[in-house]
Protein backbone atom coordinates (compact mmCIF):
# COMPACT_ATOMS: atom_id res chain seq x y z
CA UNK A 1 0.00 0.00 0.00
CA UNK A 2 1.14 3.91 -0.76
CA UNK A 3 0.60 6.22 1.31
CA UNK A 4 1.02 10.36 1.34
CA UNK A 5 0.31 11.79 4.63
CA UNK A 6 -0.05 15.65 4.28
CA UNK A 7 2.78 15.80 2.06
CA UNK A 8 4.33 19.19 1.15
CA UNK A 9 7.61 19.93 -1.02
CA UNK A 10 9.05 23.27 -0.63
CA UNK A 11 12.48 23.90 -2.97
CA UNK A 12 14.93 26.46 -1.50
CA UNK A 13 13.89 29.11 -4.41
CA UNK A 14 10.30 29.18 -2.32
CA UNK A 15 8.22 27.49 -5.11
CA UNK A 16 5.63 24.79 -3.52
CA UNK A 17 5.41 22.14 -6.27
CA UNK A 18 3.08 19.68 -3.15
CA UNK A 19 1.10 21.29 -0.49
CA UNK A 20 -0.81 19.13 1.37
CA UNK A 21 -0.88 16.19 0.02
CA UNK A 22 -3.59 13.20 1.02
CA UNK A 23 -3.89 10.03 -1.11
CA UNK A 24 -4.05 6.32 -0.19
CA UNK A 25 -3.09 3.06 -2.90
CA UNK A 26 -4.35 -0.27 -2.51
CA UNK A 27 -2.11 -2.96 -3.39
CA UNK A 28 -3.12 -4.46 -7.34
CA UNK A 29 -4.62 -0.66 -8.33
CA UNK A 30 -4.54 0.73 -11.43
CA UNK A 31 -4.46 4.01 -11.01
CA UNK A 32 -4.16 7.51 -13.05
CA UNK A 33 -2.62 10.32 -11.88
CA UNK A 34 -3.26 13.37 -13.83
CA UNK A 35 -2.07 17.22 -14.06
CA UNK A 36 -1.15 19.87 -16.45
CA UNK A 37 2.63 21.07 -16.50
CA UNK A 38 3.12 22.65 -13.48
CA UNK A 39 0.77 20.58 -11.45
CA UNK A 40 3.08 18.89 -9.30
CA UNK A 41 2.36 15.30 -10.89
CA UNK A 42 5.98 15.00 -11.68
CA UNK A 43 7.18 16.08 -8.12
CA UNK A 44 4.99 13.51 -6.37
CA UNK A 45 6.30 11.04 -8.85
CA UNK A 46 10.06 11.90 -7.89
CA UNK A 47 9.56 12.02 -3.86
CA UNK A 48 7.87 8.61 -4.77
CA UNK A 49 10.79 6.92 -6.24
CA UNK A 50 12.89 8.32 -3.72
CA UNK A 51 14.43 10.78 -6.07
CA UNK A 52 13.70 13.58 -3.96
CA UNK A 53 12.88 14.22 0.04
CA UNK A 54 9.83 15.54 1.06
CA UNK A 55 9.65 18.88 3.56
CA UNK A 56 6.76 17.72 5.71
CA UNK A 57 4.51 14.96 6.29
CA UNK A 58 5.50 11.30 5.44
CA UNK A 59 5.22 8.77 2.35
CA UNK A 60 4.81 5.08 3.39
CA UNK A 61 5.39 2.50 0.60
CA UNK A 62 4.24 -1.10 1.86
CA UNK A 63 4.80 0.30 5.61
CA UNK A 64 8.12 1.70 5.09
CA UNK A 65 8.56 5.49 5.83
CA UNK A 66 10.68 6.67 3.44
CA UNK A 67 11.87 9.54 4.97
CA UNK A 68 13.22 7.65 7.47
CA UNK A 69 15.41 5.76 4.60
CA UNK A 70 19.09 5.61 5.36
CA UNK A 71 20.40 6.38 2.12
CA UNK A 72 22.53 2.68 1.49
CA UNK A 73 18.64 0.92 1.77
CA UNK A 74 17.47 3.63 -1.48
CA UNK A 75 18.98 1.17 -3.82
CA UNK A 76 16.90 -1.52 -2.11
CA UNK A 77 13.94 -0.30 -1.91
CA UNK A 78 14.30 0.71 -5.77
CA UNK A 79 14.35 -2.79 -6.80
CA UNK A 80 10.26 -3.23 -5.66
CA UNK A 81 10.20 -0.73 -8.10
CA UNK A 82 9.58 -0.47 -12.12
CA UNK A 83 10.10 2.22 -13.65
CA UNK A 84 9.04 3.11 -17.52
CA UNK A 85 10.28 6.09 -18.34
CA UNK A 86 8.91 8.86 -21.43
CA UNK A 87 11.78 8.80 -22.82
CA UNK A 88 12.78 4.83 -22.70
CA UNK A 89 16.50 5.17 -20.57
CA UNK A 90 17.73 2.38 -23.20
CA UNK A 91 21.56 1.59 -23.24
CA UNK A 92 21.61 2.07 -27.49
CA UNK A 93 24.83 0.08 -27.62
CA UNK A 94 23.20 -2.86 -26.33
CA UNK A 95 20.20 -5.33 -27.58
CA UNK A 96 17.18 -5.84 -26.42
CA UNK A 97 17.77 -8.97 -24.46
CA UNK A 98 20.72 -7.18 -22.93
CA UNK A 99 18.69 -4.02 -21.96
CA UNK A 100 16.75 -6.54 -19.79
CA UNK A 101 19.09 -8.45 -18.55
CA UNK A 102 20.97 -5.42 -17.39
CA UNK A 103 18.23 -4.40 -15.12
CA UNK A 104 18.79 -8.07 -13.41
CA UNK A 105 22.60 -7.62 -13.19
CA UNK A 106 22.04 -5.37 -10.25
CA UNK A 107 20.27 -8.05 -8.47
CA UNK A 108 22.96 -10.48 -8.63
CA UNK A 109 20.92 -12.94 -10.80
CA UNK A 110 21.96 -16.42 -12.18
CA UNK A 111 23.04 -16.13 -16.10
CA UNK A 112 19.79 -19.22 -16.29
CA UNK A 113 17.88 -17.10 -14.30
CA UNK A 114 18.19 -13.73 -16.22
CA UNK A 115 17.95 -15.56 -19.29
CA UNK A 116 14.55 -17.11 -18.30
CA UNK A 117 13.28 -13.99 -16.82
CA UNK A 118 14.27 -11.80 -20.26
CA UNK A 119 12.67 -14.23 -22.37
CA UNK A 120 9.22 -14.42 -20.38
CA UNK A 121 9.53 -10.44 -20.15
CA UNK A 122 9.91 -10.24 -24.06
CA UNK A 123 7.26 -13.06 -24.59
CA UNK A 124 5.10 -10.97 -22.38
CA UNK A 125 5.63 -7.48 -24.65
CA UNK A 126 5.76 -9.20 -28.20
CA UNK A 127 9.61 -8.74 -28.54
CA UNK A 128 11.60 -11.57 -28.30
CA UNK A 129 11.66 -12.42 -32.03
CA UNK A 130 13.80 -8.95 -31.65
CA UNK A 131 15.78 -9.99 -28.92
CA UNK A 132 18.93 -9.55 -30.73
CA UNK A 133 18.27 -6.65 -32.63
CA UNK A 134 19.99 -3.04 -31.21
CA UNK A 135 17.60 -0.89 -29.96
CA UNK A 136 18.47 1.98 -32.52
CA UNK A 137 16.88 -0.58 -35.33
CA UNK A 138 12.82 -1.06 -33.64
CA UNK A 139 10.37 1.39 -33.53
CA UNK A 140 9.16 3.91 -31.00
CA UNK A 141 6.34 1.82 -29.28
CA UNK A 142 8.52 -1.43 -29.40
CA UNK A 143 11.01 0.63 -27.58
CA UNK A 144 8.51 1.59 -25.14
CA UNK A 145 7.58 -1.85 -24.93
CA UNK A 146 11.21 -2.88 -24.45
CA UNK A 147 11.06 0.16 -21.66
CA UNK A 148 8.23 -2.09 -19.97
CA UNK A 149 9.82 -5.38 -20.22
CA UNK A 150 12.67 -4.14 -18.49
CA UNK A 151 10.23 -2.38 -15.75
CA UNK A 152 9.19 -5.84 -15.55
CA UNK A 153 11.56 -8.12 -15.03
CA UNK A 154 12.32 -8.31 -11.63
CA UNK A 155 8.72 -8.64 -10.30
CA UNK A 156 8.66 -5.30 -9.13
CA UNK A 157 5.42 -4.49 -6.18
CA UNK A 158 4.65 -1.35 -8.22
CA UNK A 159 5.11 0.28 -11.76
CA UNK A 160 5.41 3.84 -12.35
CA UNK A 161 4.92 4.61 -16.29
CA UNK A 162 5.85 8.37 -16.58
CA UNK A 163 3.66 9.53 -19.65
CA UNK A 164 4.17 5.88 -21.40
CA UNK A 165 2.20 6.98 -24.48
CA UNK A 166 3.85 10.56 -25.23
CA UNK A 167 6.46 9.63 -27.08
CA UNK A 168 4.24 6.63 -29.38
CA UNK A 169 2.15 7.32 -32.21
CA UNK A 170 -1.81 7.04 -31.30
CA UNK A 171 -1.80 3.39 -33.18
CA UNK A 172 0.43 2.54 -30.79
CA UNK A 173 -0.86 3.96 -27.73
CA UNK A 174 -3.88 1.36 -26.82
CA UNK A 175 -1.02 -1.59 -27.54
CA UNK A 176 1.11 0.09 -24.86
CA UNK A 177 -2.10 0.57 -22.53
CA UNK A 178 -3.53 -2.84 -22.88
CA UNK A 179 -0.14 -4.22 -21.32
CA UNK A 180 0.16 -2.14 -18.94
CA UNK A 181 -3.46 -3.13 -17.66
CA UNK A 182 -2.77 -7.00 -18.83
CA UNK A 183 0.20 -6.85 -16.14
CA UNK A 184 -2.17 -4.84 -13.07
CA UNK A 185 -4.64 -8.06 -13.89
CA UNK A 186 -2.35 -10.94 -14.41
CA UNK A 187 0.41 -10.47 -12.11
CA UNK A 188 -1.91 -8.30 -9.69
CA UNK A 189 0.95 -5.57 -9.77
CA UNK A 190 0.38 -1.98 -8.79
CA UNK A 191 -0.05 -0.29 -11.60
CA UNK A 192 0.44 4.17 -11.28
CA UNK A 193 0.23 5.82 -15.00
CA UNK A 194 1.51 9.49 -15.03
CA UNK A 195 -0.10 11.51 -18.41
CA UNK A 196 -2.18 14.28 -19.24
CA UNK A 197 -3.81 13.11 -22.20
CA UNK A 198 -7.04 13.36 -21.02
CA UNK A 199 -8.94 11.00 -23.98
CA UNK A 200 -7.11 8.35 -22.55
CA UNK A 201 -7.61 8.53 -19.28
CA UNK A 202 -11.73 8.61 -19.98
CA UNK A 203 -11.56 5.77 -22.56
CA UNK A 204 -10.01 2.98 -19.64
CA UNK A 205 -12.34 4.42 -17.06
CA UNK A 206 -9.72 3.96 -13.89
CA UNK A 207 -9.64 5.47 -10.73
CA UNK A 208 -8.22 8.74 -11.84
CA UNK A 209 -6.59 11.15 -9.26
CA UNK A 210 -6.12 14.76 -10.76
CA UNK A 211 -3.26 17.33 -9.30
CA UNK A 212 -3.52 21.13 -9.90
CA UNK A 213 -1.39 23.60 -8.23
CA UNK A 214 0.20 20.90 -6.30
CA UNK A 215 -3.11 20.02 -4.69
CA UNK A 216 -5.48 16.71 -5.13
CA UNK A 217 -8.22 18.32 -7.03
CA UNK A 218 -10.23 15.25 -7.10
CA UNK A 219 -10.05 11.30 -6.68
CA UNK A 220 -12.71 8.89 -8.90
CA UNK A 221 -12.68 5.63 -9.16
CA UNK A 222 -14.04 4.55 -13.02
CA UNK A 223 -15.26 7.79 -13.83
CA UNK A 224 -15.03 8.50 -17.43
CA UNK A 225 -15.68 12.50 -17.04
CA UNK A 226 -12.26 14.20 -16.12
CA UNK A 227 -11.10 17.49 -16.35
CA UNK A 228 -7.79 17.99 -14.61
CA UNK A 229 -6.31 21.92 -15.45
CA UNK A 230 -2.53 21.86 -14.51
CA UNK A 231 -1.29 24.41 -12.27
CA UNK A 232 1.56 26.65 -12.12
CA UNK A 233 4.09 25.06 -9.94
CA UNK A 234 6.28 21.90 -10.39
Amino acid sequence: MIEFKNVTKRYPNGTVALNGIDLKIEDGEFVFIVGGNGSGKTTLTRLLIKEEDITDGEIEVNGEKLSKMRPWRVPYYRRTLGMIFQDFKLLEQKTVSENVTFAMDVVGKSKKAKELNAKTALELVKLLEKAHCKTHEISGGERQKLAIARAIVNEPKLIIADEPTGNIDPAMTRSIMELLIKINKQFDRTVIVITHEEQLVKYYKKRVICIEDGKVKSDEGGRASVSCDGGANE
